[in-house]
């Protein structure tokens, strides 16, 4: 296997990673595991230990795309297709709504569920969508710039960007604690600068020593959260920052050998995404994940834990088989052959090359 093939599996692992890490966010969140436990108890301890191991996720997804992305050329393909997704399922699940439990149905729900994005149906893609305007600015300046000059850019961006907002216990430059398109372009040139490093300077640390930093990121975050300084806890926060990048070199240093392996996780992972869009869907976010897990608050802490985990397995699960479904009558249709003579047609507008004079 090429090395390229080899990076893109352990980044797809990470990928499937960080969505179950988002199942486990939102089984402990909306799901009220945390807003059930009591403060100080075990159980209490157990899930923000859980809650900030998993804290992460949001800030690995924007790393991928700019690690895998930034040596690509803009393809109007890929934002397309994830767009239709999104009204796949949110037209999807509202009809079902519609079906089903009408009374869920109100004012402005359907208009919601044909224009999600602009909806703000999901804040992670009307976000993404943002990062992705500025996609080939950002692509420019990361390949451009001498790796040092991006290093030190990088650096002061994340000094006033994390480290003085955690500091001070501000909230500033429109950051909004990482809900944001601007927070995911910063991931997005960071996820880029760690390309550079691998490609040009052979930055490969060792997994064992990317996992120890990833734990004692997570270990000091979860001991300031307990002594009372919860501003540490956000997506903006430098131990989750470094948590992300940590966990992110990690994943990308696995190197599989098992075929079996291999085809399972080049199978599952495109469904990755489609777990988000199902189960934070508005409607399936209050009908069916508000408080379906406020009962594991009242389990010992391992139980607590093993039932967090299992919950947001089934969820990851669950919503990936559904979304075999979307995959099939996307290829039926075939969509990516169109939107591949749409790239090409493009191709030629935007990147048509210069005649010889």
């Amino acid at each position: 296997m090429s090395e390229t093939k080899q990076r893109h599996c352990g980044i797809e692992i990470l990928r499937m990673l960080s969505m179950f890490f988002i199942c486990m966010l939102h089984t402990l969140g909306q799901g009220m595991v945390l807003g059930y436990s009591k403060a100080g108890t075990p159980g209490y301890r157990a899930a923000w230990f859980l809650e900030i191991g998993a804290y992460c996720a949001v800030n690995c997804y924007a790393l991928i795309s700019g690690y895998v992305g930034r040596k690509s050329r803009f393809k109007i393909s890929r934002p397309i297709i994830i767009w239709l997704e999104v009204v796949f399922y949110t037209l999807l699940i509202t009809a079902g709504y519609a079906v089903f439990k009408p009374e869920l149905i109100v004012e402005g729900t359907w208009f919601n569920a044909v224009f999600p994005i602009m909806k703000y149906q999901y804040w992670y893609m009307t976000a993404y969508f943002g990062m992705v305007i500025f996609q080939p600015v950002m692509n420019k300046a990361i390949n451009a710039l001498p790796v040092r000059a991006l290093s030190l850019t990088l650096a002061g961006v994340m000094a006033i960007m994390c480290f003085l907002p955690a500091i001070f216990d501000v909230s500033v430059f429109g950051l909004s604690g990482g809900y944001s398109a601007f927070w995911l372009c910063i991931m997005y040139v960071a996820g880029g600068w760690l390309s550079r490093l691998k490609e040009e300077m052979e930055f490969r640390p060792p997994v064992w020593l990317s996992v120890l930093v990833y734990f004692a990121s997570v270990g000091i975050a979860f001991f300031l959260k307990l002594k009372g300084f919860g501003r540490w806890v956000n997506y903006t926060s430098p131990l989750i920052v470094i948590s992300g990048i940590a966990i992110f070199l990690a994943c990308a240093g696995i190197d599989p050998k098992n075929r079996g392996v291999r085809g399972f996780v080049t199978f599952l992972a495109p469904s990755s995404l489609a777990v988000y869009l199902i189960h934070v869907h508005p409607l399936i976010w209050d009908d069916l994940v508000k408080g379906f897990a406020k009962s594991f608050a009242a389990d010992p802490w391992y139980l607590l834990s093993l039932k967090s985990i299992g919950a947001a397995l089934v969820i990851f699960t669950v919503c990936s088989l559904i979304d075999l479904i979307r995959r099939g009558l996307f290829r039926l249709v075939n969509l990516g052959k169109l939107l591949s003579k749409l790239d090409a047609l493009l191709e030629k507008l935007f990147y048509k090359p210069k005649e010889n004079t």
